[in-house]
């Protein structure tokens, strides 16, 4: 029998940080807030964030991002 591992579910407003690809700044912790959450079948776990330093909103998998502070 599996392990049965919970995703982590935010909520518009979470500040997070992006946890995914080092590509461009390696060991840079990019500071985001969620501002939506898609509303398509296919977008289980995902959520919007806008990103301030790009000034991007980008839709994320819920891996790719963790919460800044505790709940």
């Amino acid at each position: 029998m599996g392990v049965s591992y919970k995703k982590e579910e935010f909520v518009v407003g979470d500040l997070v940080y992006y946890q995914g690809f080092e590509i461009f700044e390696p060991h840079k912790r990019y500071i985001g807030v969620v501002v939506g959450m898609p509303p398509d079948a296919y977008a289980d776990h995902t959520y919007y964030v806008f990103w301030f330093d790009s000034r991007l909103t980008t839709r994320l998998y819920c891996d790719n991002i963790t919460l800044v502070y505790e709940k």
